[in-house]
């Protein structure tokens, strides 16, 4: 099985970069001879379908987030801690193989920890347990 962990990572940095850069996001497909190079097996193509999925379903992902954290607004987050939300909320409910909310939101929480503020994980993983369990 190829490393989903590391295709989020890739995932997370290409939709933080989106967010400075208005211009198109070139897609993260190595070439032959760089995947020969490579150290882990990584899952490309699920990385390309979690930035394609969250960007085509951002508003209604962004939504959602605002629906689970009514006292911060969705433009006050922290870029990475919404971005890792937005993956999460992406792969828990629109993508065409949804991932069970325990794996989603402790992949969210563990990405949250490697790249967001000190305490983001915990906000992370707050809003998320509230929009899996729906309240």
């Amino acid at each position: 099985m190829k490393n989903r962990k590391i295709a989020r990572q890739l995932a997370l940095q290409r939709l933080f970069a989106a967010h400075f850069h208005t211009d198109e996001i070139a897609p993260t497909v190595p070439t032959d001879a760089e995947c020969a190079n490579e150290k882990f097996d990584i899952d490309y193509a699920y990385s390309n379908a979690l930035v394609d999925g969250v960007l085509a379903n951002q508003a209604v992902i962004d939504a959602k987030i605002q629906e689970f954290s009514p006292k911060r607004k969705v433009e006050r987050f922290d870029t990475v801690e919404l971005n890792i939300l937005r993956v999460a909320v992406y792969e828990m409910q629109f993508s065409a193989e949804k991932l069970d909310p325990k794996i989603a939101i402790n992949e969210a929480v563990n990405l949250a920890k490697t790249f967001g503020s000190d305490s983001g994980y915990k906000l992370v993983n707050a809003i998320l347990d509230h929009i899996a369990k729906g309240k």
